[in-house]
């Protein structure tokens, strides 16, 4: 009886560890907090079943709902088209005292930008005073859809059309490389986007000024708007940068304050997750958000952040699991020394954790019908892999830890007519033929 307390009570302290490994990876993360309003965000109203091909787009009362969680949290949105119902967002974000930076989609498709660039100058010429910039395409030059020549074009139309700030969104980089585009634009948009370079998020912030200012030096007489700049909070890493929740709050907060010392006018790309983005981004294309794509915000501003709020209910399955799997594989192991008891506890606890762990980023995760077949595959091989993992653990904790007992049986005593058959015992320890 006391042996079986002793167990009882050792395998317990072993499920009490890996809750206690599950909080010290989720303790919470101290970050300098931010506490004044948000200068700008990119703003896409498009929900998680929405997609660019899709003939589906956002309601106004849907666009209006989102804007209404942005107010008194930021300024100003951004938007980058003014077709599919876009072209509402000023006047609905003036309801709730938000400036509007308008933005119309340019690329390849030229009878398309006709549509973006005559709505564009409609917008513009809007009685709105909540309308504070106009740009005409994003990145498009990075993407090489169009010739340099007929993005000027398209920007001196504009600007023939509307006395607002006029100017075109691309990379640090792609200014650089044409200063004759700064002659044509009002003010330099310029996106510093350091994930996508592969820098990694302690030096993010620094390499995010450092690029600004080169910018900066380069054209002295031109004001600079950062139109994209943030971090996003899961997806696959990208060279020295590592998408999660942490590294975004971190991020932002050093980012945000920064800024607001330095008075740069920015927008953090982006208001809330698009989901609709893994097709051309890969999977962190869809977790740039301040919110969710449920609409919820991914963590306070001003306080500690925890990368998963819910990680006890993670951490209670995987210590229930656990136990379980004692149960059933240790239930008949009277036999078996305290050692192998814990040895087998222990992989026990690492098993259950894995798996667990695993669904958790799963569930966290915007999934579609594919991946979560693959995200399906990827549990049931884990759960299997397990399985062989605890089996073998236990043979090598029966025979390493076995406890000397009794025998239980009596050799039987043979007949007189009892022959004794051959028995050949082949022994590996020569080189000899079969």
């Amino acid at each position: 009886m006391k042996t079986k307390i002793v167990t009882v009570i050792a395998l317990a302290l072993l499920v009490f560890l890996n809750f206690s490994i599950w909080s010290y990876v989720n303790n919470p993360l101290q970050l300098q907090p931010w506490t004044k309003t948000t200068m700008g965000v990119t703003f896409d109203p498009m929900r998680k079943q929405d997609t660019q091909t899709s003939n589906t787009f956002p309601s106004e009362a849907d666009i209006d709902h989102d804007l209404s969680l942005l107010e008194n949290k930021v300024h100003a949105v951004r938007t980058y088209s003014v077709l599919k119902g876009l072209d509402k967002v000023p006047e609905l974000a003036a309801k709730h005292n938000l400036n509007t930076t308008v933005g119309a989609w340019i690329d390849g498709n030229l009878e398309k930008n006709r549509q973006e660039i005559e709505t564009l100058i409609n917008v513009a010429r809007q009685n709105n005073p909540n309308i504070v910039r106009i740009m005409v395409g994003n990145e498009v030059l990075l993407r090489a859809e169009i010739p340099p020549e007929q993005l000027v074009e398209y920007i001196r139309e504009v600007k023939k059309n509307t006395w607002r700030p006029v100017s075109t969104s691309e990379t640090w980089a792609e200014w650089m490389k044409h200063p004759e585009l700064v002659a044509e634009v009002d003010f330099i948009a310029v996106h510093i986007l350091p994930y996508w370079e592969g820098i990694a998020a302690e030096d993010a912030v620094d390499y995010v000024f450092d690029r600004y200012h080169a910018v900066q030096q380069a054209y002295p007489n031109k004001p600079i708007v950062i139109t994209e700049v943030g971090w996003p909070s899961d997806g696959q890493p990208f060279k020295h940068a590592t998408a999660s929740v942490s590294n975004q709050a971190r991020f932002l907060r050093e980012f945000l304050n920064r800024a607001d010392a330095e008075k740069v006018t920015y927008y953090i790309v982006e208001a809330f997750d698009q989901p609709w983005k893994m097709s051309l981004e890969g999977s962190a294309g869809a977790y740039w958000g301040i919110f969710n794509a449920d609409r919820q915000p991914k963590y306070p501003m001003d306080s500690d952040i925890i990368a998963m709020p819910n990680w006890e209910h993670w951490a209670t399955g995987a210590a229930v699991f656990s136990i379980i799997l004692m149960v059933l594989f240790l239930f008949t192991r009277s036999s078996m020394k305290l050692p192998g008891l814990l040895f087998f506890g222990l992989i026990a606890n690492l098993a259950a954790s894995t798996i667990f762990w695993s669904v958790s980023i799963g569930a966290q995760q915007y999934q579609t019908n594919i991946t979560m077949v693959f995200w399906g595959i990827l549990i049931l091989m884990q759960v299997m892999a397990a399985v062989i993992l605890l089996i073998e653990s236990l043979e090598i904790a029966e025979v390493i830890w076995h406890r000397k007992t009794a025998r239980t049986f009596q050799p039987l005593t043979p007949s007189p007519d009892f022959k004794y058959p051959k028995v050949s015992l082949p022994l590996p320890i020569h080189n000899e033929p079969p």
